[in-house]
């Protein structure tokens, strides 16, 4: 005990420091920038220490600490509070993850095909978050897809109609979708939201006779990383 909260105290001394930098291609051959953009990097620096203190993150960093020095594995998810408009970071317990037994943690994080969470939700707030899909009908009138109908029901005798009961259920997530399942029902599936992927837009055009077109536009998503990730950040040294 004694060994663990000296070293948690040493690690987590400090709030971690944001790092915000411009791109080469934004300094001038002298290495310069415009003041107009170097005031805009500090506007983004102090906005993230800001994020941090709310987040609470040196006492985040100390939990995530203590659990690799139980567990061997410290987890963090990070997600995007609506109600808040800001991003949010959580300790998760590493008992409540499955991870992909071909997968490892290394320098670079965590190389697996899929991460696992045990989560709990009461029932009503659940039967709200699952969306009823309407059922598509093939040529011949037989069902295609069923929506998750059947995954509704299951809840509600599940709890026997008694909605402020807690379910466990298990959030599954890859590089491009997330998944909700309970039991052998498939809850809700969605592709991953903290990535703007590609989308159309429309370009309206006026010719000289006052006749309006409409021609579709790709409009290119815009990301922080280069490629879709699971939203968990893994501490492994050892």
């Amino acid at each position: 005990f004694e060994s663990v909260e000296t070293h948690l105290a040493q690690i987590t001394r400090r709030n971690p420091e944001p790092l915000v930098a411009l791109h080469n291609s934004e300094l001038d051959a002298k290495g310069k920038a415009e003041e107009v953009k170097t005031r805009y990097v500090q506007k983004v620096k102090n906005a993230l220490a800001d994020v941090a203190d709310e987040n609470t993150l040196r006492l985040k960093l100390k939990g995530a600490g203590r659990h690799w020095e139980i567990y061997l594995l410290g987890a963090l998810k990070y997600s995007w509070d609506l109600e808040k408009d800001m991003p949010i970071c959580r300790v998760i317990r590493p008992k409540k993850l499955i991870l992909d037994p071909e997968g490892h943690v290394d320098e670079d994080g965590y190389h697996g095909k899929y991460i696992g969470e045990y989560r709990k939700l009461e029932a009503g707030r659940l039967l709200a978050l699952i969306v009823e899909k309407a059922d598509e009908l093939e040529e011949n009138g037989e069902v295609k897809t069923k929506g998750n109908s059947e995954a509704r029901k299951f809840i509600k005798e599940h709890v026997k109609d008694n909605l402020a009961t807690e379910i466990q259920f298990i959030e599954w997530w890859t590089n491009e979708y997330y998944c909700w399942t309970l039991g052998k029902h498939l809850m809700k599936k969605n592709k991953n939201p903290h990535w703007n992927y590609d989308s159309e837009g429309e370009e309206k055009h006026v010719d000289d006779y006052g006749n309006e077109t409409t021609q579709a536009l790709p409009v290119e998503g815009i990301n922080h990383l280069p490629v879709p990730s699971m939203p968990y950040c893994l501490l492994s040294i050892y």
